[in-house]
């Protein structure tokens, strides 16, 4: 998973280029989305998603806050 520190950064980066992250967004969601009954952390990650949802699994994992940009992001690439 990416390092929250970068995650935190986003909003710098975005005023900074003018431009969405978005193939940041893609592998965040790709990564959400793996799903193999042998990986433990794949395993409690699905686990977490079905229990509380994927962008709240997410913010649970990157220590996000509520309203963080990429989680808009990800969620545009979850659907």
């Amino acid at each position: 998973m990416v390092e929250p520190i970068l995650l935190y950064l986003l909003p710098i980066l975005i005023a900074f280029t003018g431009e969405e992250p978005t193939y940041l967004a893609e592998v965040i969601a790709a990564a959400l989305q793996f799903n193999d009954p042998n990986d433990e952390e794949s395993r409690e990650i699905q686990q977490s998603i079905q229990e509380i949802g994927t962008i709240d699994t997410l913010k649970k994992i990157a220590e996000l806050p509520e309203g963080h940009a990429i989680l808009k992001l990800v969620e545009k690439q979850l659907n």
